[in-house]
């Protein structure tokens, strides 16, 4: 007899994972958009139209998230090569004080 498995080992992609993780800023961002959803059905009154709208808008949010994430990891690298670049001059001036003495 075959066990049937009720999930599969599907990882999502990086673009959706931060919707699976429920922290407090996700928690309102769905909110956000459900009542984003709610108005334009109601101002529209056709849910076709509602829906393209809410689709264009999903767009520009999965591109603003990209755009600020990757500059996020910029900053995050110029960050780490500066705290390199003290530690490094840090360590030569202290080695030139001891060659002095």
């Amino acid at each position: 007899m075959k066990k049937r498995v009720l999930f599969s080992t599907f990882t999502p992609p990086k673009e959706i994972r931060h919707y699976i993780v429920m922290d407090k800023k996700t928690i309102l961002h769905l909110i956000f958009l459900l009542l984003l959803s709610a108005a334009l059905i109601y101002l529209t009154r056709s849910f076709l139209m509602a829906l393209g709208i809410m689709m264009l808008l999903l767009l520009i949010d999965s591109f603003l998230l990209k755009y600020d994430n990757k500059r996020r990891r910029e900053w995050e690298e110029q960050q780490q090569a500066m705290e390199e670049n003290e530690e490094n001059d840090n360590d030569n001036g202290q080695s030139r004080s001891e060659q002095r003495d």
